[in-house]
């Protein structure tokens, strides 16, 4: 993974950040497992309009496919700086092990889920889709498995922006998925589909399904918030 550090001449606190973060020694020796870079926001204008960077200092940890996958803004001391270095390595640790396992047993649909997951946790949704689609091309799949991943794959569809598709791959394994444990989960996932394009009257009225079907979980008490929170009406 690539660390990279937007900057400008002019910000004081990105001087301390080098002064008393970057030189610190359990951060630099946590950081040797980085590439690490070094951008100034004002003279490579380009680089930082591309990954939205506003505010400086801004600390982005890429995927080697240069994709951001965290961010930290502002100054951190070293004391809290060697927690984030920590996490990024474990995440990559975590990425490392599952797809080792998938190369060692490709035809294991159960790993390769797991993996997919774990991608999905890192933000790699493109990872994450690809390796469920593989998942779903196997043969000898249980048909469990296959629903399970189908329904994973929408949700990871929604967090990508792709509403669309999400939307649509939802539709469907509501209509073949019935009864099932996990239905209210893709109900929630439909109403924010519904939410994400503007619907606001049926993401509505799916918040109050998913409040009505199941009101002590999770997903009822983030329908309850959505619906506090929800915007004017946009029209259907």
């Amino acid at each position: 993974m690539v660390m990279v550090d937007f900057y400008t001449t002019w910000c004081g606190w990105c001087k301390v950040l080098d002064r008393k973060t970057f030189a610190d020694a359990n951060v630099i020796a946590k950081a040797g497992a980085l590439v690490s870079v070094k951008v100034n926001g004002e003279s490579d204008v380009a680089t930082a309009k591309k990954y939205g960077v506003r505010a400086y200092p801004t600390i982005l940890f890429l995927a080697p496919d240069g994709e951001a996958r965290y961010g930290v803004q502002g100054f951190r001391p070293p004391e809290e700086f060697g927690p984030i270095l920590e996490q990024i390595a474990a995440q990559r640790d975590e990425l490392d092990r599952w797809g080792g396992e998938v190369d060692r047993s490709p035809r294991a649909a159960v790993l390769r889920r797991k993996y997919a997951s774990t991608l999905a946790l890192a933000r790699d949704f493109t990872g994450a889709i690809a390796q469920l689609d593989t998942l779903l091309l196997l043969e000898d799949v249980p048909r469990e498995l296959q629903i399970d991943a189908e329904l994973d794959r929408a949700g990871i569809r929604l967090l990508a922006g792709d509403s669309d598709l999400a939307r649509e791959e939802v539709d469907r394994w509501l209509r073949i998925a019935r009864p099932h444990e996990r239905e209210v989960e893709a109900e929630f996932l439909l109403a924010r589909t519904e939410a994400a394009q503007g619907r606001s009257r049926e993401a509505e009225a799916a918040f109050q399904r998913v409040i009505q079907r199941a009101p002590t979980t999770w997903f009822a008490e983030q329908a309850r918030l959505a619906l506090e929170t929800k915007p004017g009406p946009k029209g259907t």
